[in-house]
Order: C-alpha cells, then sequence, then structure tokens
C-alpha cells in the first residue's frame, strides 16, 4: 500500500532555507539572541503528548497494514505459505438453474479439460520451516530438495465436486468401484464443512413470477472472493510433478508412481494394498 506521505508534498514549507537562499532569508544561526528556543517555549507535556499521538498512529497504521494484508475483517488464526497470495474481488455468479458454461451439462471432452484446468496445480511443494509453523508434517521429496509435499485445500474441495459429478455419470467415467461410497460420502461431507466453514454471508433475493404463486430466489448474486486465479498461480509456481519418477518414494515400497517404458503410470504391484487399512509411518521432521 502507498501512502501519501511516500512523496515530500511541493506544499510543504521549507523547515530550513536551501543554501542557494541563504544570502536573501532572515536565518539566524545557532545561539543567536533573537533565536527561539522551542524547548523553552514549549511544555514539557505538550511534547509528551505529541509522542503519544504519533505512537497511536503508527498502531492504527499498522492495524490496517494488517487488515487490509488479511482482507475485509479477516483475521489470521492459521499459518499458510500461500496467504501473501490472497487478493480480494466483488464476483456475481451467474447461476440460473438453465444457465451453461463449461462445468455443467453432459460429460463431455472439453468439461473433463475445464476440470483438468483448475486441478493441474493440485499437489504443490512446501519448506520444513513451513510445516513447522503450522506444527505439521509431510512426506519429504527425494529429490535431494528437503521440500515436502502438500496441497491446497481448494483443489482437494474441487476433486470432491468433480468425483461427486463423475458419480453421477457412472456410464461415461466408470469409477472404480472400491471404497466408491465411502468416498463419495468423504466428498460430500468435506464439502459440507467448507460451506458451513467459510458461511458465505452474501444475500439472496427474491422475485414475483407470473406463473409461479411462490418467491423465486434470484441466483445471480454477488460475492466477495478471494481471487482464485491467484491462489492457482501461487500453487502452480510451486507445483509438484509426481509422476516425475523421482519426487516420491515410499521408505519400503519404492516409487510411489513407477512409469513403464512409455511414460503410463504402472497400476498394481508391491505397496498397493488397501490404504484404509494401512498405518502412518511418516518419519518425524528433521530438527
Amino acid at each position: 500500500m502507498a501512502y501519501s506521505g511516500d512523496t515530500p508534498s511541493a506544499s510543504y514549507e521549507k523547515l530550513l532555507p536551501e543554501s542557494d537562499d541563504m544570502e536573501n532569508a532572515d536565518y539566524q544561526p545557532p545561539n543567536h539572541p533573537n533565536q527561539i528556543n522551542c524547548y523553552t517555549v514549549l511544555p514539557r507535556w505538550s511534547i509528551i503528548h505529541a509522542v503519544i499521538i504519533i505512537i497511536y498512529i503508527l498502531v492504527f497504521v499498522g492495524i490496517i497494514s494488517r487488515t487490509s494484508s488479511n482482507g475485509p475483517g479477516e483475521k489470521e488464526l492459521l499459518y499458510s505459505p500461500a496467504r501473501g497470495a490472497i487478493a480480494y474481488e466483488t464476483v456475481t455468479f451467474h447461476n440460473e438453474l438453465t444457465n451453461h458454461n463449461r462445468f455443467r451439462g453432459k460429460p463431455r471432452p472439453d468439461l473433463d479439460a475445464a476440470w483438468e484446468e483448475i486441478l493441474v496445480n493440485t499437489n504443490v511443494r512446501v519448506t520444513a520451516d513451513d510445516l513447522k509453523k503450522m506444527n505439521r508434517n509431510s512426506v519429504q521429496l527425494s529429490d535431494g530438495s528437503g521440500e515436502y509435499m502438500a496441497g491446497l485445500d481448494v483443489h482437494h474441495q474441487l476433486h470432491c465436486l468433480k468425483m461427486v459429478y463423475r458419480a453421477l455419470h457412472p456410464e461415461y467415467y466408470h469409477l472404480p468401484k472400491a471404497h466408491m461410497e465411502e468416498h463419495i460420502e468423504h466428498c460430500l461431507d468435506s464439502i459440507r464443512q467448507f460451506l458451513m466453514c467459510k458461511a458465505d454471508i452474501s444475500i439472496v433475493t427474491y422475485d414475483w413470477l407470473d406463473n409461479h404463486r411462490r418467491p423465486f430466489p434470484n441466483f445471480n448474486v454477488q460475492h466477495e472472493c478471494r481471487s482464485f486465479e491467484a491462489i492457482d498461480a501461487w500453487a502452480g509456481e510451486r507445483r509438484l510433478n509426481i509422476f516425475d519418477n523421482s519426487s516420491l518414494v515410499h521408505p519400503e515400497f519404492g516409487l510411489s508412481y513407477p512409469l513403464d517404458s512409455k511414460g503410463e503410470w504402472m497400476h498394481g504391484g508391491p505397496g498397493a494394498a488397501d490404504p484404509l487399512d494401512g498405518k502412518i509411518i511418516t518419519p518425524p521432521m528433521e530438527g
């Protein structure tokens, strides 16, 4: 944020004459008999009050700066390395029942491409310092970077929405049957918790229709949003390619996503048992 005091104003009077103006100025050197000593004129309590006012101004500016960086009325309760990417904007949701966009309608290639576009940065790299600030642990990468695997929960929520959509069209997506019901239940409840956590306070209004007895909601609602593009760009700068055949190596089973000679993921093999029956063996962080 730029403050008006960053650039000197031409309207300010000179406190002392510049060197070129000395000859024409009524300048009196120090200790001149006619010089007024401000410390003898201004009482001490005035100076103390001035100092207190300056302190209040600095504190106020600090509060405003902190609030503006966290967003309107938002308090920083938890650390996230992505917080600096937050940018706020107002967005009108055009969400009528008959509306169409690239995420609506029957399964088709361009719809799948739209989901892929917003989920491409699902896996990111974070530092040990980031994890310590969050009091969390994670899988350390095996590429020598010293970084760890992580992800923004917004991408997890979007993944869940995609899974619910695909579950509505099993004849097209042929989803695996193992734990699919549990997966969808997990996704629905995850989205429920997320919606209640954010508790959107945007107002939905209603209209009368010429053919309908009851008030009908107007789904063109303006929202105060965090810019997904800005946050996704932050994730893109730290994107982790889990299929690079080097970053993710299980301590017992080797490569997590081994690729064959054609560059395709090899399913099955060691470590392909049911994860719901497993136990966490992530090594503790060093230090």
